[in-house]
């Protein structure tokens, strides 16, 4: 006989078989974790693992085939890799929240070991268009500039052609991000994306202008607020690109975010590029294949993180507390792949036990 119950966050009806009681689920609505109460009975302890069931029909359900919007990660897992201090934040929302050294680097390992090929394919697409630009302006600064008789005039084709080219790479970089930020969420891989930076470009340019000026001004008073400042800005052009921002919303965003979290930043980056860098030496620059993905996904992976946002990496939950257990292995009573959910439309897991 099915268990019928409703969800105790959203009060969505759900429904599931009779074997699941006492099991652990998460609702397809609200993203909340609860225990399969028994039948005509209140809410059990958890102390099985997570069954699967589907939730009752609903009039007002989306339909199967509607897409999430962009601002919602179906991959929102409260019994994650992550720690209680880790709490996300409702889809759609930013929280500030404080990040850990070994956990950020360990979520970072866990969307680099699933989603690294997939980045590195992005890079190289966006590298194939940067090369030749990039050859096409060098040769053009050696073929015109010095062929120039005014001098005034060859400085200004010369500065001119230099700030074509930064707003090139600044466009590009862009792109990269948007798609690297669909990577890192564990959503499906779209590589038109890094040729999508235009709609940005303006905002990210004043941002980058601005930001800059209270860098340097800081470097102007001491160094060290100079270094406070940029990394209280870090994340000023993420929020610009990920949740289309205005600019001094974006700074005034960054700077609570930032919170707590400017020296870990910093550690962070100087950790990982000291061992990608000795890593790139040690394999005759055959890591830099590795190197540049991971530190691209390393900065969405912080970037989600002090804004209190899950990956790709949060959909899996804890393994069994047996010895030798690890934080991506697979849970007792899951699937065979690994993961607590079975396969969903955007990649190989996650999905929510309740499918319709």
């Amino acid at each position: 006989m099915p268990i019928e119950f409703r969800c105790t966050q959203c009060e969505k009806l759900l429904r599931t078989g009779d074997d699941t009681a006492g099991k652990q689920a998460k609702c397809p609505e609200c993203g909340t974790v609860m225990t399969i109460p028994m039948p005509d009975q209140g809410v059990v302890p958890p102390s099985q693992p997570q069954g699967s069931f589907e939730a009752a029909p609903s009039p007002f359900a989306a339909s199967p085939t509607a897409a999430a919007p962009e601002s919602e990660n179906p991959y929102q897992s409260p019994t994650g890799m992550v720690s209680e201090q880790m709490a996300f934040a409702p889809p759609g929302e930013i929280r500030p929240t404080r990040i850990e050294f070994g956990e950020t680097l360990s979520r970072t390992w866990a969307v680099f070991t699933e989603r690294w090929t997939t980045m590195l394919i992005g890079i190289i697409v966006a590298a194939l268009v940067y090369v030749p630009v990039y050859g096409a302006f060098v040769g053009l600064q050696l073929a015109v500039v010095p062929n120039v008789q005014d001098q005034a005039v060859a400085l200004a084709v010369n500065l001119l052609g230099q700030i074509a080219f930064q707003v090139f790479v600044l466009w590009l970089t862009i792109g990269v991000l948007r798609f690297a930020l669909q990577v890192v969420r564990g959503e499906e891989a779209r590589y038109g994306l890094v040729f999508s930076g235009a709609p940005y470009l303006l905002s990210i340019i004043l941002c980058a202008i601005l930001t800059n000026l209270i860098f340097v001004l800081g470097l102007v008073l001491l160094i060290i607020p100079g270094i406070i400042f940029m990394y209280m800005l870090w994340q000023a052009q993420l929020l610009i690109i990920d949740r289309n921002l205005g600019v001094i919303e974006a700074m005034s965003t960054s700077r609570e975010v930032m919170v707590g979290n400017k020296l870990m930043v910093f550690a962070l980056w100087f950790v990982a590029g000291i061992l990608g860098y000795l890593f790139t030496i040690i394999t005759c620059g055959l890591g830099a294949l590795a190197f540049f993905p991971y530190m691209v996904i390393m900065h969405i992976v912080i970037y989600l993180g002090v804004t209190g946002q899950p990956t790709v990496a949060d959909r899996y939950t804890m393994a069994s507390e047996e010895p030798g257990g690890t934080p991506f292995g697979p849970t007792p009573g899951a699937p065979e792949d690994g993961t607590p959910f079975g396969p969903t439309p955007n990649g190989p897991s996650g999905d929510s036990p309740f499918s319709s």
